[in-house]
């Protein structure tokens, strides 16, 4: 009970979503068919984007991950490559 009382803060987070009034849109547990559809999206609107997004992967594998952060034609950093200086800095 203690642990779901607790206010846990993702620092990282707080500041990514602080470094831009353009609402995030959180894409959780995603398989390759719903990438296809995020990064086709991500990229067609880049040059005026209207989202910013959280993508989390269902598979985690190095090889899936460097995969999609290929397709996608943004900025794009992996949570565990950000710090407080670049993170504000990430479009996607």
């Amino acid at each position: 009970m203690d642990i779901a009382n607790e206010n846990k803060r993702f620092e990282l987070l707080d500041k990514f979503a602080e470094a831009d009034e353009r609402p995030i849109l959180i894409c959780g547990s995603t398989w390759q068919p719903d990438e296809a559809i995020i990064t086709q999206y991500i990229n067609d609107n880049f040059a005026s984007p209207t989202f910013r997004f959280i993508i989390a992967p269902h598979e985690i594998k190095s090889e899936k991950i460097a995969q999609l952060v290929q397709n996608i034609n943004a900025k794009v950093i992996q949570y565990s490559k950000a710090n407080l200086e670049n993170i504000g800095k990430m479009m996607f």
